[in-house]
């Protein structure tokens, strides 16, 4: 989907005829084909369906595609780049099989008592081995698939998960369109993100891409991998790829994956969706954005919410001016009453996919940050600010209202340059941006310049709203790989680095998921609340993890003792902290991999698990309480 998304608006004579090959009424029409529809025009004599009628000129088509596409491979070498290619190979090699609910083996801790029931997943890429790898991949071609661990049958009183079963750890491919076609091809059929890359490229999007997608019935809604991410809104879980529609699926009791299908909600989606939305916490609306290439870039964002009668509906979507159309969006950041969009160095365009690279920084191009009225209804009530430098921002950690709502405050980890190869070496350091509505003005703040961050999460009750402390990934191990978690204080005109905890030697994470601790009104259960905020009441036992500290970090970047401005009552009564952090870690010496929970407020490990399998490294992860499952 990111590939027809590029080549949208390239002239393509052939992709003409195919559709009017299926409207004109031949053999095939516009329409969701059996599965088994392109086994059989090509010819694979597993294909169980009988056979189309010869005279099809589809068929010949089909057939002189598959066999263009297949020469084209050849002159990119795909088989000598992929057996050097990083996310096919070591911690990112993908895993062969799905696994059923097993148990893990506890080898460091407990599992603390206020750690809830419920469910934690990670969506990442994962081609199909058996189909072999003769196409140039990016990690971004992989097929989804979740990998789960299911914290259940906890305290019926604390809503706790320690006093259940062992927790289960399952993986499933996510069966979309695509997924479903290829694994029945026994190939990777459809045009690579990786292949994107030199004149070779540039004939297979021609002449390949588009055409494929219409034999096998797909648009580039329904040609995405859903491989990136996840939500759960209204009791509904979706796999995400900012390419296409959200990908529907439901949860066993146990925790493994059901999938569903692709969903438009009644047809209001008819443009692709984001990987990152945000719930408005005032509200409970969803708040989306998302973007689309072709012959004229577009960006958008929109709002959307549950009903009484519980379907989803489009409350609005607001098309911004093509002049902020060009740089990433990848995701964005709410407050109360607004949402910021991010037009910032980093862009998207054919030049750097057909060099081979995903993204480009545009070091003359000063980032600039959009401000949304929730309520607004039309691009004229956006105030775009000015950055004071080329920045690049892909996941921020939180943003907020301040000053009786003229000042939003934004963290992220921000970037001055972007590598987007195959084999990329990113760097993004931790920065606060002021945005002032009563004089328009943007300043920029180098929170941290030493340790290189990504992935940030927050406490889910904080998103949008003023949060003594946020958490990231420290990325030292190269893109994805991350060695710790960082524990941040968040704080306007101060703050900083607040405690870190390491995974230990040859050991790598993922991204920091946040999982509010339960708070039993008894204090029953090992913990106790102390001025709103639940603390352990035992010391944290003995683990492999290190953890080191830092005092408040100077614009500078060298430590010192910034003013911190979170008002007193703030500090007694905030508790974005009261929480584990669960991630994957990856041995990278033996093989092994672990489910980690540090303490959010100690940042030492409580426990640490043992997976029955090996868990690639990958993408977004995400919690669903047990009252969402």
């Amino acid at each position: 989907s990111h590939i027809l998304m590029l080549t949208s608006a390239l002239p393509f004579p052939l992709h003409w005829g195919l559709k009017r090959l299926h409207t004109e009424g031949l053999p095939f029409r516009m329409q969701p084909p059996p599965r088994s529809r392109i086994a059989r025009i090509i010819g694979d004599e597993t294909a169980a369906a009988p056979a189309e009628p010869t005279q099809c000129p589809v068929k010949k088509i089909a057939k002189q595609l598959d066999t263009l596409d297949r020469q084209l491979a050849q002159l990119q070498d795909a088989e000598a780049f992929n057996a050097e290619n990083p996310y096919l190979n070591g911690l990112f090699a993908p895993v062969d099989s799905t696994m059923p609910p097993t148990p893990l083996e506890l080898v460091e801790g407990a599992l603390p008592p206020d750690m809830p029931a419920g469910c934690f997943m990670r969506n990442g890429p994962n081609p199909v081995p058996d189909n072999g790898y003769d196409k140039r991949m990016h990690w971004f071609d992989g097929h989804g698939m979740i990998h789960s661990v299911r914290f259940g049958g906890g305290d019926s009183a604390a809503g706790g998960a320690a006093a259940g079963s062992p927790p289960l750890y399952s993986r499933s491919w996510l069966a979309t369109d695509r997924y479903e076609h290829e694994r029945e091809l026994g190939q990777t059929y459809f045009m690579t993100l990786g292949e994107l890359a030199g004149v070779p490229g540039i004939l297979k999007a021609l002449l390949v891409a588009t055409s494929k997608m219409e034999l096998a019935g797909m648009d580039m809604l329904r040609g995405s991998v859903a491989n990136t991410a996840i939500m759960t809104w209204g009791k509904r879980h979706f796999a995400l790829a900012e390419t296409g529609l959200p990908f529907e699926f439901s949860l066993t009791g146990e925790g493994e994956v059901v999938s569903h299908g692709f969903e438009n909600f009644d047809g209001q989606l008819d443009f692709p969706f984001t990987a990152h939305p945000k719930v408005h916490a005032p509200s409970g609306d969803l708040i989306f954005h998302g973007y689309s290439f072709g012959a004229t870039a577009r960006k958008w964002w929109g709002r959307m919410r549950q009903a009484p009668n519980g379907k989803f509906e489009l409350m609005r979507k607001v098309e911004l001016d093509p002049q902020y159309a060009s740089g990433l969006m990848h995701d964005l950041a709410v407050t109360d009453h607004y949402a910021l969009l991010f037009d910032m160095s980093i862009t998207v365009g054919l030049n750097a996919v057909f060099s081979g690279t995903f993204g480009h920084f545009d070091d003359s191009r000063p980032g600039r940050i959009g401000v949304a009225p929730l309520d607004s209804t039309s691009e004229s009530e956006i105030r775009w600010f000015t950055l004071d430098a080329p920045l690049g921002v892909v996941h921020p950690l939180n943003a907020w209202e301040e000053d009786g709502g003229d000042t939003i405050v934004l963290w992220s980890p921000v970037c001055t340059s972007f590598d987007g190869s195959a084999n990329p070496e990113n760097e993004a350091y931790m920065a606060e941006v002021v945005l002032d509505l009563r004089t328009g003005t943007a300043t920029t703040r180098m929170v941290d310049k030493t340790r290189n961050t990504e992935f940030c999460r927050l406490h889910p009750d904080y998103v949008g709203r003023p949060a003594r402390y946020g958490f990231s990934g420290e990325m030292d191990g190269g893109d994805a790989r991350f060695g710790g978690i960082i524990k941040w204080e968040l704080a306007r005109g101060g703050g900083g680095l607040q405690k870190a905890a390491r995974f230990g030697p040859g050991r790598w994470g993922g991204e920091p998921i946040v999982v509010p601790k339960v708070r039993p009104a008894s204090g029953r259960g090992g913990s106790r609340a102390v001025d709103g905020v639940v603390r352990r009441a035992t010391a944290p036992a003995a683990s492999s993890l290190s953890e080191y500290t830092s005092g408040a970090m100077t614009g500078d970047g060298e430590a010192g003792a910034a003013a911190d401005t979170t008002p007193a009552g703030a500090k007694a009564a905030d508790a974005s902290d009261a929480a584990y952090l669960i991630t994957f870690v990856h041995d990278e010496r033996d093989g092994d991999s672990f489910v980690s929970l540090i303490d959010g407020e100690t940042m030492q490990q409580a426990a640490l698990f043992r997976v029955p399998s090996r868990v690639p490294l990958g993408l977004h992860g995400h919690w669903v309480g047990e009252f969402d499952i």
